[in-house]
């Protein structure tokens, strides 16, 4: 439960009497409201105030029904308005019944400065900030003005924003309204409205959402007696300050379980890609004999015509006899020993990306359309192409060059993308992705999903990310991922690692 969801419950156990307990010596709700009826009658026959026409008394019947009676003599059943029961000694009413409410009214520029001078002037939701007023404007001819005491709400855009005026007489724009009350306790109101404003943004209308006077003083108020009102604020006041905490560690709690989560994946990665995950097992074929077999299969696509010769690079990484590595191309070998970043176990061999990878397949669309996977096309959060988008080919994007194949592993090389990895499924085997990736095709010595993880680790995407040039649009090239050093284990243990990989971060996601 979040703190906004706590502080919602808490507020609805006490608009609904359950918050504290009643007691049975308060003069009840009842007597109260009768005082409020005489005194209005009182102020409408000394001509202070006007009579409200629509003046209701809402009562249950013997039937257990509710209904309301208006001043005209009009009796209207509403069970379809009364959200929940309420304890004996309370009282259904409309809020207009013990409230008044101040609408806004807004000011011209030339009435109204940044100077100082006269009274604060309050425009809107800007000038409310953690439940304290903000005052950068005055006027010397102020209108509708709240005053002391008085609860503000705002009522125009951002709706449901509440303060209390603590500053003095203000002048309030039109987005704000104010309710003043001689006969409730305001603080009781406040808390009845930060639950009732679901309703009123419900009710908001226009393309700038704004809410009328009746939407507030229609609402219907579960009204306690006096002293229970003072008992119900004061446990909120007490309880509200430990919500506020609980709210705070609660935020700090998510962020950390988020942070643990993504350390925990990168962790787990790490570990896979460094043969640390699962124990080796010495009757699998050694990742040695995986290079022959990538230099076999490369050899058989030149006879075919689809490779080069000199695109088969017989690039050979061993450890010496000194305990240094170093890698042979043709007839040169070279010291790499910085070059490695970690040690990897006696069956595993390191590997650059152009032995290890088939060249990409460049094309042009066919057809009437064509499925397009550009950069912002996959999600980097579960990392799946999921907007990849259908495109008439005579409109097809210049960079739409590079075809995909089932198990390729798209690689984003360019910034803000460069977390964007996905392992191409079945559905976009003959998509043609953006020229912003780099289409990893495996050869036999990689089972897919094992490159897939390896390139979603941090040894990679930090790696290559060091790489990244450009002011405009810094990105990586394709040298920068064929040349790059991969830990290759035997395939049948990269298919482990993979059953590992995927049953840790199922249980993580639980």
């Amino acid at each position: 439960m979040t703190g906004k969801q706590l502080k919602n419950s808490i507020l609805q156990w006490a608009i609904q009497g359950k918050l504290v307990p009643q007691d049975p010596n308060d003069e009840p709700a009842s007597v109260l409201l009768e005082k409020i009826r005489a005194e209005k009658a009182r102020l409408v026959k000394e001509g202070k105030i006007k009579k409200d026409k629509k003046e209701s008394i809402i009562y249950r019947g013997e039937d257990n029904s509710y209904y309301e009676k208006f001043a005209h003599g009009k009796v209207v059943c509403i069970d379809d308005e009364i959200p929940f029961e309420i304890p004996t000694g309370w009282e259904w009413c409309r809020l207009k019944e013990v409230i008044q409410l101040l609408s806004g009214r807004d000011l011209e520029p030339s009435q109204y400065n940044n100077e100082g001078v006269g009274i604060p002037y309050m425009t809107g939701a800007s000038n409310f900030t953690n439940d304290k007023l903000v005052v950068n404007r005055w006027t010397k001819g102020p209108v509708t003005v709240s005053h002391s005491g008085d609860l503000l709400i705002t009522c125009k855009g951002t709706i449901g924003t509440m303060s209390f005026n603590d500053i003095g007489d203000i002048h309030i724009a039109r987005q704000i309204m104010g309710i003043s009350s001689l006969y409730v306790n305001l603080q009781y109101v406040k808390l009845f409205l930060e639950i009732y404003v679901v309703e009123l943004q419900k009710a908001a209308r226009s393309i700038i959402p704004g809410i009328s006077r009746d939407d507030i003083l229609s609402a219907i108020l579960p009204l306690p007696p006096t002293k229970e009102q003072k008992r119900i604020v004061d446990k909120i006041n007490e309880i509200l300050p430990i919500v506020k905490r609980y709210s705070i560690y609660q935020i700090q709690q998510d962020e950390l379980n988020s942070k643990i989560k993504s350390l925990l994946r990168k962790s787990i990665l790490q570990e896979a890609i460094q043969g640390k995950l699962i124990p080796q097992d010495p009757n699998d074929e050694p990742a040695s004999v995986l290079l022959q077999h990538i230099k076999e299969e490369k050899l058989r696509l030149v006879k075919e015509g689809k490779l080069k010769k000199k695109d088969v690079i017989d690039s050979i990484i061993f450890k010496g006899d000194d305990n240094k590595y170093y890698e042979k191309v043709g007839k040169e070998t070279k010291e790499i020993t910085e070059e490695i970043p970690f040690e990897i176990p006696t069956s595993w061999e390191w590997i650059r990306g152009k032995t290890a990878f088939h060249q990409m397949e460049s094309t042009k669309p066919k057809g009437e359309n064509f499925l397009y996977v550009d950069v912002d096309a996959v999600n980097n959060m579960q990392n799946v192409i999921d907007k990849a988008k259908t495109i008439v080919t005579s409109k097809a994007p210049s960079r739409a060059t590079r075809k995909l194949h089932t198990g390729d592993v798209l690689f984003s090389m360019v910034r803000p993308y460069l977390r964007n990895i996905a392992l191409v499924k079945e559905e976009y085997a003959e998509a043609i992705a953006s020229t912003g990736f780099y289409v990893i095709r495996p050869t036999c010595a990689l089972f897919s999903p094992y490159l897939f993880y390896l390139m979603l680790s941090s040894y990679v995407v930090d790696g290559l990310n060091q790489y990244m040039k450009g002011d405009n649009s810094p990105s990586i090239n394709n040298g920068h991922i064929e040349n790059y050093l991969y830990p290759l284990p035997p395939i049948n243990e990269q298919k482990r690692i993979v059953s590992m990989i995927e049953k840790i971060l199922d249980r993580i996601k639980g």
